[in-house]
């Protein structure tokens, strides 16, 4: 019997959290057009994502979460709270993304361990690459 069987790769992610059926697409075709070998995901509020979250979550999975932060429901500081009370929590990082440039909403963001960075509407597929190739993202990724 062969012991050296390689296990499956831990499942992969991306989780797009955006009220506006505008933005949604946008980003979601975006996403599509990139090709990463990556489940996409989508949620109209942060208690949808939590939800889908809960389904999927594992502590092998690998999950990138592009958050709206004003959205109904629950909004983007909504679900990050919750998410820190999450066993998957360290599963899960997040790129907040918003049509925001307050410097206040940037500090906030900064405060959760799980934001790796803040992106401004619309998002550019450079904008996802920047992540996608930080060393430190390909560390979490793997």
């Amino acid at each position: 019997m062969d012991t050296n069987i390689m296990q499956p790769a831990a499942t992969r992610f991306i989780f797009l959290v955006e009220d506006d059926p505008i933005f949604q697409l946008l980003h979601q075709k975006l996403i599509q057009k990139l090709a990463w070998n990556v489940e996409l995901l989508a949620a109209r509020n942060g208690q949808e994502a939590l939800d889908l979250l809960d389904k999927v979550g594992t502590s092998d999975m690998r999950a990138l979460v592009l958050l709206d932060i004003n959205m109904p429901i629950c909004d983007g500081w909504q679900f990050l709270n919750q998410l820190n009370s999450k066993f998957y929590k360290e599963s899960v990082q997040v790129a907040v993304v918003s049509s925001s440039t307050d410097h206040v909403d940037r500090q906030n963001a900064s405060k959760y361990k799980n934001v790796i960075d803040y992106l401004v509407k619309p998002i550019k597929a450079a904008d996802l690459e920047i992540i996608w190739n930080e060393p430190s993202f390909q560390e979490f990724w793997k």
